[in-house]
């Protein structure tokens, strides 16, 4: 028994289970996790190593490269690039989206612990640890008010933070920003020098005041005693009165002891921040506000805001915490344009169903599908995991519209058996089982089209993991649709509802009977004209092959001159962050005061923002110091639709005053992009730094110049800062028995400082820093004052066996694949119509015409383009075993080789409406517009299989050739129009008026568009056209069998005619 006759058999059955399923989803949808994009897991490890105390260099030779000879060879390892810098060494390690990072892990742990031996003795163990795209801050908070900083950073730890963090799905609320309290010992170096005494020997009798030590058992009696010796510092008091030194005070031998404040200034203070932040003017305290993975963006958002109010309650007068920053206000405005664009999808699509059945059970009927439809796809999502996402929800668009063509494929039918007087209940069933092999081809076709996606998947990279989502979610969505079209529509229209035409019941009213004819005077009428057109098509069937194929080919020729991005651009943000980069050495000070400049420029000429947070410095490291050249201005601004000034805007705005600022670099940062890669990079490799670094400028200055449609110029590696080299004569310092590391310590501890100690104040472990005072570390004079204490007691300056001089060092030395490299980065303008790999030729030109190549120096092209060149393959992969797999599930249904061929020539008439689209919009091709050509592959078809079916049928009732394509045009013209009106309808206004947000994922929905409408419009013609030329040979020889047939019957007959008469005229 077929599907649709036990539907019909037991219509309360279906419509409960459907009712069910649908109050089930209703349920779990608001529980599916929502976000911008798909969540994606990089395949991703790091090792970084602390090397304390060692230059960029000397990590590079003793840390880096014993790393990465024994890391090289780890299983499925793609690319290895590294960073070397002041003390530390950092390893990133890409694999393939196919490996295992569990067993990844554990070999890369395997490696490192067999080069340990190898590595530094002053080196710490390395660390392997995976990257987690989910440990992004999603919200960040600011602690306001009139108390000192480190008084709002204890609220913030002590009452803020325990009480985000028991939001459901926080994973962390990290409190940032102030400085960690310190006890600031400041050595003066005349009462070193007079003592004898030197910073580390005060270092060291710190440290040996706290002691937690087990001195074993003893026996008391009955009872074991065990022996611990536990001291440690518990006051400021303490510390001050330290006996550092005891000497002799007069000569009656009594001693003296040196306390630790007759050497040293002692007193509480701050640490010196890696960072300065200033929010709205004022230096501020953070909350960043961590997501769990899978979580809802958008509910621990709303969450948070609704707990912020008793948290401001419970707060200290004065005190307030606010939001200051809010990733899911983007989520929220830009799924509510994609929302915005669905239901505007659905209301047309019902509009045009309306339009052609005037018949508000039918709308009805259809219209119900579509709901239906959508419920059981979100509750396939919710079992499968996927989240609610930009794209996800573009998926749902493109199914939107195919939800519903096997359903009007269905209930036209259906309604056309009722205008011929069938019983509604015989109607449903004969409609429905006569079109359900065609829709179900259909349908197969367009879910083979996304089969390969699936299948090639991990060798699309990050693309594959975003298309993810979607692809299943369409997939769902097709599915629901043909289980909706072939059970409720055929029970709605024959049992339920009892679908009636005019046949049953005519319009009465005068008013809407004058419209009704009209309309389906115009439908006639469209009929009409498009069976005169198709006939002329079929008595010029080679004109009419030649002109389509003469349209292919400009088209084709206009595709192979397009560009190509990676990602579609956008700026679309709600902040704008402007990054400023002075020459290395500049100091804070004048780094802040440029920022501040900037920032009152900013409240003078920038419109609508909310908040600014200013940035001064930013920490290379624990031991690196820090990057005091370089700083921020983030302009934070609201949602999109609301925004008076827009980042395009700002950046117009402030480059004027940007550019004026002498001796300054600087880029923007805003929009949420897809990919990592820079539109335009070169990248120089060399063994010879220096040689590297001047390529680099060379280069960086020459495509600056020729080409100022790039932004954002920059150098990944940025000229060596200025040092002072300390050079130590090894046989004079060993003369005074002195090492290397003694020398190196002291100036050190001098100079930078050293945590001698802790101690214990309220719960809170405060460090104690020993240092020399500052105005005693000022000048070079005061380097070289430095001293050592040999072992007879004698005071020896540094400057005995050291020379120190003026040296450039570098920040960074970066390595990818063992090699040292720097890039020359730039970026397009999200409004630039120029694609990245159109770029990459120019930039290729220019380099060939004015760059002069360096001996020992390679330049190459990386960057987007490279990524297009790497992925497009895959993708025309993907294509030719899409078109495979619809041509082979057409022959299925079709037995036959030659009417899938028909069918599968209208596939390449897609490329002529995508071409166009392009053309006439002025927009870029990307690789998502790739996807919306995959998907088209699977869609176009549909009409072909439904005019070949029912051709077939005609053909098999009797119809001649000709009559049979002419008719089975006519018969299918209405749900072709509908179907096609309804898909192209659901997706225009993400295609053609995408919202703020959207246009990122916009490239999909118009592929889709401008190649269905136009390989639509051309089906129609063309496959009946292909149809009758593929047929017309087999027609042929089917009349002249049959005439031979008719002629061998007329000479039998007569044959039998003359046997009769003489048989009758021997019995006369």
């Amino acid at each position: 028994m077929s599907v649709v006759r036990k539907s019909i058999d037991h219509p309360v059955t279906i419509v409960m289970v459907f009712i069910l399923i649908c109050g089930v989803a209703a349920i779990f949808v608001s529980q599916i996790p929502v976000s911008l994009n798909p969540e994606t897991d990089m395949p991703m490890l790091s090792v970084s190593t602390t090397y304390s105390g060692a230059g960029p260099e000397d990590v590079e030779q003793n840390v880096t490269k014993v790393l990465e000879n024994a890391l090289s060879s780890v299983e499925g390892l793609e690319k290895m690039s590294s960073t070397s810098a002041q003390g530390s060494s950092t390893i990133n390690l890409e694999f393939g989206y196919d490996v295992d990072l569990d067993k990844a892990q554990s070999e890369i742990e395997s490696d490192i612990n067999g080069v340990l031996d190898s590595l530094p003795d002053d080196a710490e163990t390395p660390n392997v640890r995976r990257f987690n795209m989910s440990s992004m801050p999603i919200i960040s908070l600011a602690i306001k008010g009139d108390r000192p900083l480190k008084e709002l950073q204890q609220i913030g730890e002590d009452t803020i933070q325990p009480q985000l963090e028991r939001i459901k799905g926080v994973a962390s609320a990290s409190v940032v920003g102030g400085s960690d309290e310190i006890i600031s010992v400041e050595v003066s170096q005349n009462r070193l020098a007079a003592y004898g005494l030197t910073v580390t020997d005060v270092a060291s009798a710190l440290a040996s005041q706290n002691v937690l030590l087990s001195g074993g058992n003893i026996v008391r009696g009955t009872m074991e005693y065990q022996i611990r010796t536990h001291e440690n510092l518990s006051s400021i008091d303490e510390v001050k009165n330290l006996a550092i030194k005891t000497v002799a005070s007069d000569d009656s031998g009594n001693n003296r002891v040196i306390r630790l404040q007759d050497l040293a200034d002692i007193k509480e203070g701050e640490d010196d921040p890696d960072r300065l932040v200033y929010i709205d003017g004022q230096r501020g305290i953070n909350v960043q506000i961590v997501k769990e993975s899978g979580s809802n963006a958008v509910q621990i958002s709303r969450q948070v805001h609704s707990v912020l109010k008793s948290i401001n309650k419970s707060l200290p007068a004065g005190v307030t915490v606010e939001v200051l920053s809010d990733d899911t206000t983007l989520v929220d405005s830009t799924l509510k344009e994609v929302y915005n664009s669905a239901w505007q999808g659905i209301l047309l699509a019902v509009l045009i169903l309306f339009l052609y059945l005037r018949n508000l059970k039918a709308t009805f009927i259809i219209a119900i599908s579509i709901p239906i439809s959508i419920l059981i796809t979100l509750l396939c999502m919710y079992f499968s995991g996927l989240t609610l996402n930009t794209i996800s929800l573009t998926g749902l668009i493109m199914g939107l519209g195919m939800v519903v063509d096997a359903s009007i494929v269905i209930l036209d039918n259906i309604y056309r058996y009722r205008e011929r007087g069938t019983k509604s209940r015989i109607a449903a069933l004969l409609g429905s089982q006569e079109m359900i092999t065609a829709i179900t081809a259909s349908t197969l076709t367009t879910l083979c089209v996304f089969i390969p996606i699936i299948l090639f998947r991990n060798k699309l990279g990050m693309m594959g993991q975003l298309f993810n989502d979607l692809v299943f979610t369409v997939c769902f969505s097709l599915a629901a649709s043909l289980i909706v079209a072939v059970t409720i529509v055929p029970v709605l229209s024959g049992p339920v509802m009892h679908l009636e035409t005019r046949t049953q019941k005519p319009v009465k009213n005068p008013f809407l009977k004058k419209i009704d004819d009209k309309l389906e005077q115009f439908f006639s009428a469209q009929e009409q004209v498009y069976k005169k057109a198709l006939e002329f098509c079929l008595r010029n069937r080679l004109l009419i092959v030649a002109l389509v194929a003469v349209i292919l080919v400009v088209s084709l020729l206009y595709l192979s001159s397009f560009g190509l991005n990676l990602f579609p651009r956008s700026n679309t943000d709600d902040s704008l962050t402007v990054n400023l980069t002075f020459p290395l050495g500049t100091t804070t000070a004048h780094t802040q005061e440029v920022l501040e400049d900037l920032q009152a420029n900013v409240q003078q000429d920038v419109k609508g923002f909310k908040s600014l947070i200013l940035t001064v410095g930013g920490s290379g490291g624990p031991f690196s110091g820090n990057y005091t050249n370089e700083g921020s201005l983030q302009i934070m601004l609201p949602e999109p639709k609301d925004q008076t000034d827009t980042p395009t805007s700002i950046k117009t705005k402030l480059t004027p005053y940007l550019e004026s600022i002498p001796g300054a670099s600087f880029s923007y940062t805003a929009g949420r992009q897809f990919s990592s890669s820079s539109a335009v990079d070169v990248e120089i490799r060399s063994k010879d730094q220096d040689a590297s670094l001047a390529a680099a400028q060379e280069i960086k200055r020459i495509l600056a110049t020729e080409l100022p449609e790039v932004e954002n110029f920059s150098i990944s590696l940025e000229e060596g800062s200025p040092e002072l080299l300390i050079k130590i004569d090894r046989e004079k310092a060993a003369m005074y028995g002195f090492s290397v590391s003694q020398v190196a310590q002291e100036v050190r501890n001098a100079v930078y400082g050293v945590t001698a100690a802790t101690y214990n104040s309220a719960g809170d472990m405060i460090d104690v820093v020993v240092r020399l005072r500052e105005e005693d570390r000022r000048t070079l004079s005061d380097i070289k004052s430095l001293f050592l204490i040999t072992s007879a007691g004698d005071k020896i300056p540094i400057s005995s066996f050291v020379t120190i001089s003026n040296s450039t060092a570098p920040q960074q030395i970066k390595r990818e694949n063992k090699e040292r490299i720097i890039h020359v980065e730039g970026d397009l303008p999200a409004s630039s119509k120029v694609t990245s790999t159109e770029m990459a030729q120019q930039v290729q030109k220019v380099l060939d015409e004015k760059y002069v190549p360096r001996d020992g120096v390679t330049v190459s092209l990386g960057g987007e383009s490279m990524d297009v060149g790497t992925y497009l393959p895959v993708f025309i992969l993907i294509i030719a075993v899409a078109i495979f797999l619809v041509y082979g599930v057409m022959a299925s249904q079709f037995e036959s080789f030659v009417d899938p061929f028909i069918i599968f020539l209208s596939i390449p008439l897609m490329l002529i409406g995508v071409v166009w689209i392009y053309k006439l919009t002025n927009d870029s091709f990307s690789l998502f517009s790739m996807i919306g050509i995959v998907a088209l592959a699977g869609v176009v078809v549909n009409n072909g299989i439904v005019l070949v079916d029912y051709t077939n049928t005609l053909r098999a009732r009797g119809y001649g050739l000709f009559e049979a394509c002419s008719e089975a045009g006519r018969h299918r013209l209405r749900p072709i129009l509908m179907s096609t009106q309804t898909t192209l309808l659901g997706i225009m206004p993400l295609a053609l008026f995408p919202g703020e947000g959207t246009e990122t994922i916009q490239p999909i929905a118009k592929t889709m568009f401008g190649g269905l409408l136009v390989s639509s419009i051309m089906t129609l013609f063309l496959t009946p056209v292909l149809y009758n030329l593929f047929n017309s040979r087999r027609e042929r020889k089917n009349v002249k069998k049959e005439r031979e047939t008719r002629n061998l019957l007329k000479e039998a007959a007569a044959m039998k005619a003359a046997e009769d008469k003489e048989t009758n005229d021997g019995a006369n």
